[in-house]
This record gives C-alpha cells, sequence and structure tokens, in this order.
C-alpha cells in the first residue's frame, strides 16, 4: 500500500516484536517530564522574507529524517516535527523557523528509546501541542506541550501494548484532541481518541475497529477525526464525529477496490469539511482505472461525498494526498506525492474546483507529508527528499494564490 503513514506503522510494530526480546523493562522508570529544549531566544525582532534556507540537515550521525508535520504561526514563526532514524533509536525532530533560520531543538530523551513526533499544532506562541510515540518494549502515546520557553512530556495513557498518536488538534488551552491506534498484542487495531481538559489527558469510552490518522475541529462540538478500518478484504475510509456528547461513525465513500484510507482532514464549520487521503484500484479488477489516486471527500453537513480531484501520476500510478490545510472557504491546499513518478503534489480548491499548481521536487525522490498556512501569502509544506543515499528534511514555502512554490534549498 502506497500510505506512507501506514508504511511507518508497519515498521514501527516490526520492531515491536524485535524490542520484546531485550532487557528495557525499566526504561521509562526515570523519564523526566521536563525536556529542555536550550537555544530558544523567542520572536525574531525582525522579520525577513523566507529565502529558500532549508531545515537543519540531519545529524551527523543519522541514516536520515522526515518531517511529519508543520504548524504555522506568521511567517516569522513555524514548527515541524518529525524523526531521524539511527544509528541506534530513532530521535524525535523539532525545529523551528523564526524568519531568519531553522534551528533544531534538542529533546532529552532515554537512551534506548525511539521517540517519533507526527503531528504538530499550535494555539499560540506560547501554547503548542506535538504528539506522536515512544518505543521500547512496547509502543506508547508521547504528548508534548510547548510554553513559549520550553517543551514538556504530558503524561499521556496507554490503553494498549500498542498506543500511539497520530494526530492532535487543540480547540483551546483547555480543550485539546489526540487520535491514534490502540493494539493489543496479536488483536486488530482499534480507534485511540485521548481528550486533555487543561490538567490530564483522558481516554474517551469510545472505540471502533480501525486506525486513526488524523483530527480537525471547527469547535467545541465540531471535531471530525478520519483514517482507515480494515472490513476483511480491503481497508475502506473512517470519519467519526464528536457532536460535544459522544463520537459517532459517519458513512463516507470507499471508491477504491482494494483499498482507501484518509490522511488529514480540515474543518471549517458543521457544513464544511475537508478531508483527502487515497482510493488504491487493482488493475486487474478495475481495468479503466488502475493503480492509486488521490482522494477528498466534503462533508456538507449532511453526507460526505467525494470530490474530483487531480491525480498526475496518471493511469496505473500511485498518487496519494497527505496534507490539507485551509485558508478560507473558497481557499484550501491539500499536498502529497505521486510514488511512481516520484512527484510532488499540490492541489487548491478555488471554491468551484481542485486544481493542481506546479509543486517542487529535490534530488531523486521528494515526497510531501503535510501542510499548513497562516494567510494565502504564507503556505508550508514539509516531508523529505533523497538523492539516492538517506533521507534528508525538506520544507517548502509558497503563496496559495497561483504563484509557483519555492522549494526550500533549491
Amino acid at each position: 500500500m502506497p500510505n506512507s503513514r501506514r508504511r511507518r506503522h508497519a515498521r514501527r510494530l516490526t520492531r515491536v516484536l524485535a524490542a520484546s526480546l531485550l532487557p528495557l523493562a525499566g526504561l521509562f522508570a526515570g523519564l523526566v517530564p521536563a525536556l529542555a529544549i536550550p537555544g530558544y531566544a523567542g520572536a525574531m525582532t525582525s522579520c525577513r522574507n523566507w529565502t529558500g534556507t532549508p531545515p537543519v540537515t540531519n545529524p551527523p550521525d543519522s541514516e536520515g529524517a522526515e518531517l511529519h508535520s508543520v504548524a504555522v504561526l506568521s511567517a516569522c514563526n513555524v514548527w515541524t516535527v518529525g524523526e531521524t532514524f539511527g544509528p541506534g533509536p530513532d530521535q524525535a525532530l523539532i525545529e523551528h523557523w523564526n524568519g531568519s533560520s531553522w534551528k533544531v531543538m534538542p529533546i532529552t530523551q532515554p537512551a534506548d528509546a525511539d521517540f517519533d513526533l507526527t503531528s504538530i499544532q499550535a494555539l499560540s506562541p506560547s501554547d503548542i501541542w506535538a504528539v506522536g510515540h515512544i518505543f521500547g518494549t512496547s509502543v506508547d502515546t508521547l504528548a508534548l506541550h510547548w510554553d513559549g520557553k520550553s517543551w514538556t512530556q504530558t503524561p499521556s495513557l496507554n490503553p494498549q501494548p500498542t498506543s500511539e498518536f497520530t494526530g492532535v488538534r487543540a480547540v483551546s488551552t483547555n480543550n485539546v484532541w489526540a487520535v491514534g491506534i490502540a493494539a493489543a498484542d496479536g488483536g486488530d487495531d482499534q480507534t485511540l481518541i485521548e481528550h486533555w481538559n487543561g490538567t490530564v489527558w483522558k481516554v474517551t469510552k469510545a472505540s471502533f475497529p480501525g486506525d486513526l490518522l488524523a483530527v480537525g475541529a471547527s469547535g467545541r462540538h465540531g471535531v471530525w477525526a478520519v483514517g482507515q478500518v480494515f472490513t476483511g478484504h480491503r481497508d475502506e475510509t473512517l470519519t467519526l464525529h464528536w457532536d460535544g456528547h459522544s463520537w459517532v461513525r459517519k458513512m463516507s465513500p470507499s471508491p477504491g477496490s482494494t483499498g482507501d484510507a484518509l490522511n488529514s482532514v480540515v474543518a471549517l464549520s458543521a457544513s464544511n469539511v475537508w478531508a483527502v487521503g487515497f482510493a488504491s484500484n487493482d488493475s486487474g479488477t478495475v481495468s479503466n482505472n488502475p493503480g492509486t489516486q488521490t482522494l477528498i471527500l466534503h462533508w456538507n453537513g449532511r453526507k460526505w461525498w467525494r470530490v474530483k480531484s487531480p491525480s498526475p501520476g496518471g493511469f496505473g500510478k500511485d498518487d496519494e494526498l497527505s496534507g490539507v490545510a485551509a485558508i478560507s472557504a473558497s481557499n484550501i491546499v491539500a499536498v502529497g506525492t505521486a510514488f511512481v513518478s516520484n512527484q510532488t503534489i499540490i492541489v487548491q480548491w478555488n471554491g468551484r474546483s481542485w486544481v493542481r499548481t506546479p509543486s517542487p521536487r529535490k534530488g531523486v525522490e521528494t515526497q510531501l507529508l503535510a501542510v499548513g498556512a497562516s494567510s494565502a501569502a504564507n503556505v508550508w509544506a514539509v516531508g523529505d527528499f533523497s538523492s539516492g543515499g538517506s533521507n534528508q528534511v525538506f520544507a517548502t514555502r509558497f503563496a496559495s494564490a497561483g504563484a509557483r512554490a519555492k522549494a526550500a534549498g533549491f
């Protein structure tokens, strides 16, 4: 399956089986809640236009890195998170753009544990959440909070031996949702939803079969979580809605004959929600539309329906959308990757249709995994690229009104 998040999830589960043979039972006993982030001096006194400065290259001893999510507060205040790979345990990666340069924010973590950050979301410069997982003898949820001075780990819950966060959405300081995946040993994946009430994380009673990959909200009573669920013969799209009282599954189109997934969601109002991902068809089953195509769904207040979207890879190719962000109801941007042709994808909703816009490419392979925006003139997409060796972090900033994207490092 071409979905990058699913590939990473499968890799993590493989590591769980290997790690179960290691003597790591006491690994997290001494985990210090406060994760110091030295070297952050706050906002720049002056901010210049971004000129293509790339994110900081991977640490010298790493084997590669990816950026999984981006939070854009302004042209001078951008945060992005991901992970760096080995040797040894993977390290969580947090980078900050202050209007002049990128800076890696080092995080203290146990020497024998993998950290991975999958999602970041900012309410203000002093109220930012990042979530992911810790990998040791099990896979445990990880939630970090930035208060303007330092990142602090807030204890989150692990209802199953595999419990990981994939998405976070803050409605307010005391109303934050984190979603992901929970699975018992040898059991099927179940959805994981936790809520921060300003003091503690609590697991919601709602549990559905499937994986949640992202969460979005238009207010206290308009929270949406999306992902995929295996139905016995294929993966189908999964959409859950919180109405202020309970989580309810809303049926959504799953047009692919062999698999579908929703990777990202943005909610503008009770009647205007967008979700993006992919629909996969076996060429032997659906001969007129083989391969994997981009998938965009829209909620109009009554039902989900599929909206036509560009899929530039073409016939028999593998295209996927991984992130979506909204500037307004008539200005929405989604990003992804055409895997076979190694192209990035940027598509824009202009109020009438989704249109592809020029997108950057760096090295031999480039993929975009997330997008964020503070205005039409300040849209950021992040992911990774490779020139035939290890993956390197990648970022691009562009205007959403038809301007050509300018890639970091070009």
